[in-house]
């Protein structure tokens, strides 16, 4: 059994293409309460997960930074 502050998410990630560009979308679901949000930004991204980690203890610089550290979209 995970301790009480650990929380999974499934993150989906695809692109969709327009007539004259490609989009990048994204779906991510809290696994214990099966909410759910799509997303085009990893801004977006972030403020869904925040909640559920905010009082989360951790060592060193927060989660978030580690997700920031991510370029979206992808760069080709």
């Amino acid at each position: 059994m995970d301790p009480p502050d650990t929380h999974s998410f499934v993150v989906k990630i695809w692109i969709e293409h327009q007539p004259r560009h490609a989009v990048w979308q994204g779906q991510v679901t809290h696994v214990p309460s099966g909410q759910r949000r799509t997303f085009r930004s990893l801004s977006t991204l972030n403020a869904f997960i925040t909640p559920y980690l905010r009082d989360t203890p951790h060592a060193g610089r927060p989660w978030s930074g580690w997700l920031n550290r991510w370029k979206w979209p992808p760069s080709r």
